[in-house]
């Protein structure tokens, strides 16, 4: 008990203390016993940039106000600014240049001609630079090609802060075109390319949705040849079917498919890709067609069978094709009919024994194993979408089945360098 005055006198004199100490820190606040504030610097807030950051706050209402102070880098740095005259909402933007990566304290204090200061308003801001932008993931560019007279650049991936793509190329008139596109297009066509000329690109990145900068990731370059392909496999990864009305339907077992067609499977079921059908009740003759993905003169064709690596018995049976037609078109028309077809080839299946239905000889097996070929006339006009009409089958069906086909033309394509 006899302790108590002794803490007592303590908590008193560190009350008188504290409050001495405030007295010092607000003394020039005071004139004639009364403390005078400027107007502090309301919605203060930093926009973060490269190496760089905006300093922003409104006005106010007190038209005395003309400086402030932004102080950083604890107070070892500062900038004085003139607050020029306008409405209390008006915003007062200061730009601090050449400052060091990562998050500053920044505090403003505003002063009014007679000299009187505000309260200091801090915030924080963060500083981006070169650590930033080793950090952020550019797109990686995934394909570079020429396709039906259109050069298309395609990309993928990408971090968090992209925001879009920046390509430089050279159009034929050898202009420099620059063209920008957002984070959400993958793919991107170049009108009227020059061939064989760089095309550089880039990603642009932005850390936060305030910010006042964008970061570029270093160009990159390609460059694609145009050049003519002869005579050369098309690739059936562009390969699609192509849906007019009229069409035979497709059977609807499981599995069954057009692009079952090229799926380079040549043994066991339409669910293993192996073989397309129509349906039953297609009638002869009946037709389907699909987009080559390319323009092309074609060259040749070779089919084969359902049933040459088993189910033998199938072979020049059942619905396997015994006369078709070939039709190409580049622009069909969209009721289904023959306009804009043109047909290129009479094509009809040869069982070699000549044995009749049912009766197959090792030859006959072979033969239908190398698949068979058929050349395409060398007067063929350029097409894209490739029309199969069916005459008869070996059995004599009203619907078709075929299993693997491949095709052979010339095409303009880009090879990348």
């Amino acid at each position: 008990m006899r302790h108590y005055p002794i803490i007592a006198s303590l908590a008193l004199l560190a009350v008188f203390s504290a409050c001495r100490k405030q007295d010092e820190v607000y003394r020039e606040f005071i004139q004639d016993g009364t403390i005078v504030y400027a107007h502090r610097a309301d919605s203060a807030r930093a926009y973060s940039g490269n190496k760089r950051i905006k300093i922003t706050w409104l006005r106010g209402p007190d038209p005395n106000v003309t400086h402030a102070i932004i102080y950083w880098n604890s107070r070892q740095n500062s900038l004085e600014v003139t607050i020029p005259a306008g409405q209390p909402t008006d915003t007062v933007a200061v730009l601090l240049e050449n400052l060091s990566e990562g998050s500053h304290t920044f505090e403003v204090v505003t002063i009014d001609n007679k000299g009187n200061r505000s309260v200091t308003v801090d915030f924080l801001g963060t500083v981006y630079g070169d650590l930033y932008l080793s950090s952020v993931r550019p797109k990686t560019l995934s394909g570079f090609y020429y396709v039906d007279g259109a050069v298309y650049m395609t990309w993928t991936g990408g971090g968090e802060d992209l925001v879009g793509q920046e390509v430089r190329f050279r159009n034929s008139a050898d202009q420099e075109v620059s063209v920008l596109i957002s984070r959400e297009t993958d793919t991107l066509q170049l009108p009227d390319y020059q061939s064989g000329t760089p095309v550089h690109y880039r990603s642009l990145f932005r850390p936060d949705s305030l910010v006042i900068d964008t970061f570029y990731s270093e160009f990159e370059t390609a460059t694609l040849q145009i050049v003519l392909a002869e005579d050369q496999p098309l690739n059936p990864d562009r390969f699609r079917p192509y849906d007019l009305p009229g069409d035979a339907p497709d059977w609807t077992g499981s599995g069954n498919a057009m692009s079952n067609l090229w799926s380079g499977v040549l043994a066991g079921s339409a669910d293993n890709k192996a073989w397309y059908r129509t349906n039953n009740g297609s009638g002869i003759p009946h037709h389907f067609q699909f987009d080559l993905g390319v323009r092309t003169q074609l060259t040749g064709l070779r089919i084969w069978q359902r049933g040459t690596v088993n189910e033998h018995n199938l072979l020049y049976a059942n619905g396997n094709l015994k006369r078709w037609e070939i039709w190409g078109s580049t622009d069909p028309a969209p009721d289904g009919s023959d306009d804009g077809w043109v047909k290129l080839l009479d094509c009809e299946s040869l069982k070699p024994s000549g044995l009749p239905l049912g009766e197959l000889t090792e030859e006959d097996i072979a033969y239908a194993q190398e698949g068979e070929y058929f050349n395409f006339p060398e007067d063929s006009p350029e097409i894209r979408y490739l029309r199969i009409r069916v005459l008869e089958t070996w059995g004599g069906t009203d619907y078709m089945f075929t299993s693997q086909l491949d095709l052979h033309g010339s095409y303009w394509q880009g090879v990348q360098e």
